[in-house]
């Protein structure tokens, strides 16, 4: 989800597209310059930043305070080219003056007349009016106070004799041209409320976006780079310092080689060992970390933590580079630990002396000890460089241990496994991580991984993988190319690491669901469901070692093929089996404990101890009713599917 205005609109003709539409649509060519000069301001300002809220929310309050914003200067524009041009002319003005009077005054009481001028209000709105609420004439008036109990009577002339000896009205008053400096002063004074100073404005819009505190400089971004960097107020000042007086730049720290100039260092320091892309990394890491601990020395507050997180986790990764990676001996396909075997058997044992634990899955199997051979051979001959990527796509039914067999092989391997649940993921941030800048910034699963169990090539398992966004999906062609997966960045990090050595499992049970490029990418596995044969075995090696953890072990002759048929449920997967043997073996223990049991156990009412299920798809007409048929495609257990089932147990639970 973009978090940033740039995110969304890449330049400021497409923001001010979406911006456009809500101006007034007959305004004039010098609102057009003021709104497009201002939202430019804003764009170039803020296009960077975090907002608050999702995209729309922020871009609709950031959109309308522009739009509200560009009123009010248009509004001080309007004062500013309507009055201060026209000053001149306003200095020029007519006033009525008094020359003659009759007037008939009766004063009862001495009276004082004050005569002054009334100042114009700073408050007053000068935008509205033909100037402004108050007219020019009501800013030049004068006021005259009289105290005293007087009344004046003024009339609108005194009669004259023309020299036709007619009468007419003879005007009291008189036309005189004259300036009013006093005010125009006033006039000019109230230009303080109508300045525009766009730094004021753009202060308005930093509500809306995320702000850092504690800092002793400023973040900003480098659109080349496509990063953030943090410069201390020393080095603001000094950068807009004239080139004539900057201090002469002083390198530091070292540029980090490139592959092939550090193996030739490599190879004049340490001329015994051989270089690879591991040891490579873990030179760059180090020099990763310095610059961490020299950023935390000029870092406070809420970055301060977050640099602190990635300290950690290049500690972590580091001791991963370094780690030693050793796979087990393959060993004899015939090799097989019993499931009660101690942890020192299992830390020598074989590859397939381990996998042989479980019945089935031998296709994957054998693809797997090939990795492996192969993978010591290389490591023996120092060419851990060409080891080729592990991506593999395990296809089948609902529950019929895709992700068991992936735990069982990570165990085999020595490898750590991490499980990571796609169903319904639609943020790529779970590879890539959050920013720092962001609320809920961290790491992706992928580098938690890495850094959890410190290792440089954990087993990811993407589990339901089809059932993510197709965007999720297509980053994952990213993740797994040969050339890319070299130079992968976590955005929390913010540096690159190698996950070449990442061995990747992904299960899906709609393979027509995920993008077709991936596919290619992948190598699909088929997991066929276990055969009849297959499930009675594995029921057998649980009877032998339940009733040996409980050490009831000399009674598990008395559990019979008959009973053994009991115990197999209706299902993909041989979980409700290992369920109904678990419960069967501790009935058993208690029963014995007291002395009650059964002669025939094949007659015996074990009640709730064996659970009957039967597997269904909720979407599918047979889950309802048994007398209906399946739809196309569905995830109903059929008996049809499993080799041997219908000849032994028969194609209906009544049978």
């Amino acid at each position: 989800m973009p978090k940033t205005i740039y995110e969304t609109f890449k330049d400021f003709p497409s923001f001010y597209k979406q911006l456009k539409p809500r101006f007034v649509s007959d305004f004039r060519i010098k609102d057009l310059i003021t709104n497009i000069c201002f939202s430019t301001q804003v764009y170039e300002t803020y296009k960077h930043d975090t907002h608050y809220n999702d995209s729309d929310t922020a871009l609709n309050k950031i959109i309308s305070q522009i739009v509200f914003d560009c009123v009010e200067i248009r509004k001080k524009e309007l004062i500013w080219n309507k009055v201060f041009n026209k000053l001149d002319e306003l200095r020029e003005i007519e006033t009525k003056t008094e020359q003659r009077s009759q007037k008939e005054q009766t004063t009862k009481n001495p009276k004082t007349t004050t005569n002054y001028q009334e100042p114009l209000l700073a408050l007053q709105d000068l935008a509205s009016g033909a100037f402004g609420y108050h007219n020019r004439a009501d800013w030049l008036k004068t006021t005259q106070k009289v105290q005293g109990d007087i009344t004046i009577t003024h009339k609108d002339g005194y009669k004259v004799l023309t020299s036709e000896g007619k009468q007419k009205i003879q005007p009291n008053w008189t036309k005189t041209e004259t300036e009013d400096n006093a005010g125009i002063a006033r006039i000019l004074t109230a230009y303080q409320y109508i300045e525009i100073d766009l730094n004021q404005y753009l202060k308005r819009y930093k509500k809306f976006f995320y702000s850092s505190y504690g800092l002793e400089g400023q973040v900003e971004y480098i659109p080349g780079q496509k990063r953030h960097i943090f410069k201390t107020w020393e080095e603001i000042e000094e950068e807009a310092k004239p080139e004539g007086e900057k201090k002469p730049l002083i390198a530091t720290e070292e540029a980090e080689l490139s592959y092939s100039e550090w193996k030739k260092e490599f190879k004049q320091k340490e001329p015994t060992k051989e270089p690879s892309f591991s040891l490579y990394t873990v030179y760059r890491l180090e020099k990763y970390k310095e610059k961490l601990l020299k950023e935390l020395k000029k870092t406070s507050g809420v970055f301060k933590d977050k640099l602190n997180l990635r300290l950690t986790f290049c500690e972590s990764l580091l001791e991963g580079y370094q780690k030693e990676i050793k796979m087990p001996l393959v060993g004899n396909t015939s090799d097989k630990l019993s499931l009660s075997a101690s942890d020192e058997e299992k830390e020598t044992a074989s590859y397939w002396a381990k996998v042989n634990q479980v019945i089935g899955f031998e296709e994957f199997k054998e693809i797997i000890a090939d990795f492996v051979d192969g993978y010591n051979e290389l490591v023996e001959d120092n060419l851990t460089d060409k080891i080729p990527a592990q991506m593999y796509l395990l296809l089948g039914k609902p529950g019929v241990g895709k992700s068991y067999i992936s735990t069982v092989l990570a165990e085999a391997l020595n490898r750590p496994i991490e499980v990571i649940s796609m169903n319904g993921k639609k943020e790529t941030s779970i590879f890539f991580g959050v920013p720092q800048e962001w609320a809920g910034a961290g790491v992706g699963e992928i580098l938690k991984a890495m850094v959890k169990h410190k290792d440089r090539a954990p087993i990811i398992l993407l589990d339901e993988f089809e059932k993510s966004d197709k965007g999720v999906q297509q980053v994952l062609g990213n993740l797994t190319d040969k050339t890319l997966n070299k130079k992968f960045k976590d955005v929390f990090f913010d540096y690159p690491v190698p996950i070449n050595e990442v061995i990747w499992f992904c299960t899906a049970n709609y393979p027509e669901q995920i993008e077709p490029f991936i596919m290619s990418r992948l190598t699909p596995i088929p997991i066929t469901p276990l055969s009849y044969q297959q499930r009675i075995q594995i029921a057998k090696d649980l009877i032998n070692y339940n009733f040996n953890s409980y050490k009831i072990g000399s009674l598990k002759s008395k559990f019979s093929e008959k009973l053994i048929k009991k115990c197999l449920t209706w299902e993909w997967g041989v979980r409700g089996i290992k369920d109904n043997i678990e419960r069967i073996a501790y009935k058993v223990f208690l029963l014995n404990k007291r002395k009650k049991l059964p002669d025939n156990w094949d007659t015996y009412k074990w009640g709730s101890t064996i659970v009957p299920k039967y597997e269904t798809d909720g979407n599918c007409p047979f889950a309802k009713d048994r007398s209906k048929s399946h739809k196309e495609i569905c995830d109903c257990f059929k008996p049809q599917d499993i080799e041997g089932w219908v000849e032994n147990i028969g194609e209906t639970m009544e049978n």
